[in-house]
């Protein structure tokens, strides 16, 4: 017969699957530190810088040819579901 009884028994055991949760959890929270620098870190350090441009251009779409057209920043900057007063655009606005 053991000496510390039931209750000792009962203790020993909750000491050692907690230890063992312990373990697990520390286990899987380096995996998942070891998984966040494989799929995110080494990426990133891994894209080229951004090559250098001259000009951008803005294709004629109906919007204007620059930046600052109206009608582009309308189309824009107007949100989906927009209503516009009666007879203040021809059409809809977002996917004419």
């Amino acid at each position: 017969m053991n000496s510390r009884g039931i209750g000792g028994q009962l203790w020993s055991w909750i000491g050692k699957g907690l230890k063992w949760l312990l373990i697990l959890t520390l286990v899987l929270l380096l995996a998942a530190c070891i998984t966040f620098a494989w799929y995110v870190l080494w990426p990133i350090s891994t894209i080229p810088p951004q090559e250098n441009y001259d000009e951008l251009v803005y294709l004629d779409q109906g919007w204007g040819e620059t930046r600052e057209s109206e009608s582009r920043q309308t189309y824009y900057y107007t949100p989906q579901g927009t209503s516009m007063p009666q007879g203040a655009s021809e059409g809809a606005i977002r996917y004419a």
